[in-house]
């Protein structure tokens, strides 16, 4: 069992982003759970996030967040935590990776813990006025999971 950082360029991971569709809920980032191991993704995870628009600007602080899971097959992904980006947007990402601060980027999910399996989705879904440009470079979105290798 190992504690496994999950950024939105860790394509290595399983990580795929895209665009969102302003002002819907649309999924930005995608992690698909890599053969050979289970992801457990704990409530209360402190989660790192700083999201820009195409001209740089962050995007609303009043933009919201869901966690979500999808199983092979499923048609659609289940809510796992819905979350305000306003934490976010209010601290720096120096602050949000401070211990000092890491209440407020805490996710509580609905549930202790969620394990996803190999094949298995985390997906992350934006509703927000602005649309993420994830070519900019001070973007962030990371969390940690605990890596477990399968049988």
């Amino acid at each position: 069992m190992q504690t496994v950082k999950i950024t939105y360029k860790r394509t290595d991971l399983g990580v795929s982003t895209s665009s969102n569709t302003a002002n819907a809920y649309s999924t930005i980032l995608t992690v698909t759970v890599p053969k050979g191991v289970k992801y457990t993704l704990y409530t209360d995870t402190p989660f790192v996030i700083k999201l820009y628009d195409s001209g740089g600007t962050e995007i609303a602080n009043d933009s919201t967040l869901i966690i979500a899971g999808q199983k092979p097959g499923d048609r659609l992904p289940r809510e796992l935590a819905e979350f305000d980006y306003r934490p976010f947007s209010v601290l720096t990402e120096a602050q949000q990776n401070n211990k000092n601060y890491q209440e407020r980027t805490r996710v509580p999910l609905r549930t202790p813990a969620v394990t996803f399996l190999q094949d298995e989705k985390i997906i992350i879904q934006l509703k927000s006025s602005s649309v993420v440009d994830w070519t900019q470079s001070a973007t962030a979105f990371e969390f940690e999971v605990e890596e477990d290798r399968l049988l």
